[in-house]
């Protein structure tokens, strides 16, 4: 069974890995490339919506979360990080949130 993870999970886990108020989505994209190693090498078949697509959908659907700045190629952080895990990383998986912890700990 192959599980799709939006692009939020994977924003709500870069802020906080990355410990940054303003992501770009560039670094966005190489956190998820790194996490979907992870993900492949632990035989978890995942795959992580992100694209300009996916983050236009996601700042418009959490809105109170995210905001795209500088011409649309910068995540801005709106709420405190303990609101992030609550509201994402608190209903993922255990081996999917393993995926992303391995990736914290980089």
């Amino acid at each position: 069974m192959c599980r799709f993870i939006g692009m939020e999970y994977l924003a709500a886990a870069a802020f906080i890995a990355l410990d940054k108020e303003d992501v770009t989505l560039d670094e966005l994209s190489q956190y998820g490339i790194n996490v979907t190693k992870i993900l492949e090498d632990s035989h978890i078949s995942a795959v992580i919506l992100c694209s300009e697509h996916y983050a236009l959908g996601m700042v418009r659907n959490f809105s109170d979360c995210f905001d795209l700045i500088n011409d649309d190629s910068t995540l801005h952080l709106k709420v405190a990080k303990d609101i992030l895990i609550a509201r994402f990383l608190a209903y993922m998986s255990k081996d999917l949130l393993s995926a992303f912890t391995q990736q914290m700990a980089k």
